[in-house]
């Protein structure tokens, strides 16, 4: 885990990078909106709803987006996954003492821009894969820190899918992830409501290893005890 920075230093030093990452924040919001629409309007040409077969349509539909994101090029989704990393960073490096406005302020950043809020799971399977190339802990730590700095967001069924991925590797790499999710828990919003059906976001990562999801599709998955 990262160090981590007295309240004071901390406070001192987000709000001013917070401040200098917005502009790069807008920049990257604005090549990712233009991308998204180029591959929105790919993917309409390559998938119809009512000509698609019911027992072609999920193969179809993947095979569509593929298309459509290869046609459409690599776009600005590295440069918003450096800006990304840098948010988690600041959000870990947050020492337990620091008034959780200064961390609703990277959330409400990233609230603010829908097309980085949508990259959110795209990032954790990035960071996923990094972490298997690399056994580096901070992949995992970012990875997890993304789906709170989100909020969940746009879908916490997805983020759970993309976290017990994370989960399992993680473990299958040789790193416990329980400090990672409990350490992250206690940063992320507790605020009733801030998740889809009235819970927390804190909640959310305080329960992530009591879950029925993570019961039935990541326990059983498990190479070790950990």
């Amino acid at each position: 885990m990262l160090p981590k920075l007295g309240s004071a230093r901390y406070a001192t030093g987000m709000a001013s990078w917070l401040e200098e990452c917005t502009a790069r924040l807008d920049a990257v919001t604005a090549e990712l909106t233009k991308w998204n629409a180029a591959v929105d309007a790919e993917f309409g040409r390559r998938f119809d709803f009512n000509a698609t077969p019911a027992h072609q349509f999920e193969a179809t539909i993947v095979a569509a987006g593929q298309a459509a994101r290869q046609h459409a090029g690599p776009g600005p989704r590295d440069d918003a996954y450096l800006i990304m990393d840098e948010l988690c960073e600041h959000y870990l490096s947050a020492p337990d003492t620091a008034p959780d406005a200064e961390r609703a302020a990277i959330r409400h950043a990233v609230a603010a821009r829908h097309p980085i809020v949508q990259l959110t799971t795209w990032y954790i399977g990035r960071n996923r894969d990094r972490l298997v190339q690399t056994r580096e802990a901070r992949w995992l730590e970012f990875a997890v820190a993304a789906a709170s700095i989100a909020e969940c967001a746009p879908d916490y069924r997805d983020i759970y899918l993309s976290l017990g991925e994370l989960y399992v590797s993680a473990v299958d790499v040789g790193i416990d992830p329980s400090p990672v999710f409990a350490r992250v828990a206690t940063l992320s919003n507790a605020e009733p409501g801030s998740l889809f059906g009235g819970g927390s976001v804190r909640d959310y990562f305080a329960g992530f290893e009591q879950s029925a999801f993570f019961a039935s599709s990541v326990r059983p998955r498990l190479s070790s005890p950990l």
